[in-house]
């Protein structure tokens, strides 16, 4: 009989307590500069009209009306504009979900900015159909960014990866904008991801502190608990981090971007205070339940390591399985069996040499 994810959540949680922290709220930006024509539709005043976007401000846009972007120029304060449509179906889909299932992340990006890239200066703009596309956009650059890092070789790969960092922070914070909308404090919470990533963690705590705590049920709930969790195994505050993670686990929606990195965290924490059966079986279960991903390569290594140093070795005692279901299973045996499955679909595809971004000092995104 195989542990189910109840199992997983009681060893993750058992016996732990919750604390609360505060939190958040995106700060706004203004710009007042010309900007790269975009065509788009929209309502105002219960009227709709193709437009060609040419400059803003903060609070006003400035438009031509139909395709070109010459001719009068007519100015619309923001307040005033009901909705904007944009134009997205350049982008390939079939391409792009073929990127996505391949985890090429680097091959997602190139499908999604050049529709993106110039709609970034406009996603503040109320109900527009190109905020949930960036934000893809600026998690698949961090996951590219990541890819990049862990596999670093030499001083150029690291410098490469920060660059994409950067890069997918200056998306994110353009999605942030968008504070109509759920997407933009998600993409608020992954800028930090990026911070941290880039060694600015003091920066990235700051800006943590000031946000908004998400009430449960929220879209923003388990990743805001998971950045709280990140923050804390920085400074190396273990306990602090598993009640994050706790939280991120058991209020949260099973989500794909959080759910993994949560379980990690934790099998992590229950590392570090050296119950090692505990770790054990949550890395078993992130290796087995999200195979052919980075969480699954992760937790197979610190499976390898856990039985490697024999840490496991001795009969447990009291597992919680046996306690709570009356299971009785050698899980050393299951994760040894677990390991010496072929890995060899486990790789992942590295970006080819000429897949480095592309310099640019405007939006500072992949072309």
């Amino acid at each position: 009989m195989k542990i189910t994810w109840g199992t997983v959540l009681l060893i993750t949680v058992c016996a732990w307590p919750m604390l609360r922290v505060h939190a958040q709220s995106a700060p706004k930006r203004s710009s007042s500069k010309q900007l790269r024509p975009v065509t788009a539709y929209i309502s105002a005043n219960n009227q709709e009209r193709q437009v060609t976007f040419v400059a803003r401000t903060r609070d006003s846009i400035s438009f031509v009306f139909g395709e070109s972007p010459t001719g009068a120029r007519q100015n619309i304060a923001i307040a005033q504009i009901d909705n904007v449509f944009f134009n997205l179906s350049a982008i390939e889909q079939g391409e792009l979900y073929q990127a996505i299932r391949d985890q090429n992340w680097v091959r997602a990006v190139r499908f999604l900015s050049p529709v993106i890239a110039p709609l970034l200066p406009y996603l503040d703009l109320p109900d527009n159909n190109a905020v949930e596309l960036a934000l893809s956009m600026g998690d698949y650059m961090m996951r590219a960014a990541s890819l990049r890092l862990r596999n670093a070789r030499t001083v150029k790969d690291r410098e490469t990866a920060e660059e994409q960092f950067r890069r997918a922070y200056t998306v994110l914070r353009h999605v942030t904008r968008a504070e109509w909308s759920s997407a933009g404090q998600i993409a608020d919470l992954k800028s930090l991801q990026c911070l941290l990533a880039l060694n600015r963690p003091q920066t990235a705590r700051k800006l943590f502190e000031d946000s908004v705590e998400p009430m449960p049920g929220d879209r923003a709930y388990g990743l805001y608990w998971l950045i709280k969790a990140e923050l804390d195994v920085q400074k190396e505050d273990f306990r602090s981090a598993m009640d994050a993670a706790v939280k991120s686990l058991c209020f949260e929606n099973k989500n794909i971007d959080t759910f993994p990195d949560a379980l990690m965290i934790s099998a992590r924490c229950y590392e570090e205070f050296q119950e090692w059966y505990r770790a054990r079986d949550i890395y078993y279960e992130v290796a087995r339940i999200f195979p052919k991903t980075d969480w699954s390569r992760a937790a197979r290594t610190r499976l390898q390591f856990i039985l490697d140093k024999e840490l496991t070795k001795e009969e447990e005692k009291s597992a919680v399985e046996t306690v709570f279901f009356g299971l009785k299973e050698d899980m050393n045996k299951m994760v040894a069996d677990l390991l010496k499955e072929t890995d060899k679909d486990e790789k992942v595809k590295q970006p080819e040499a000429d897949e480095e971004p592309a310099e640019d000092a405007d939006l500072k995104v992949f072309e």
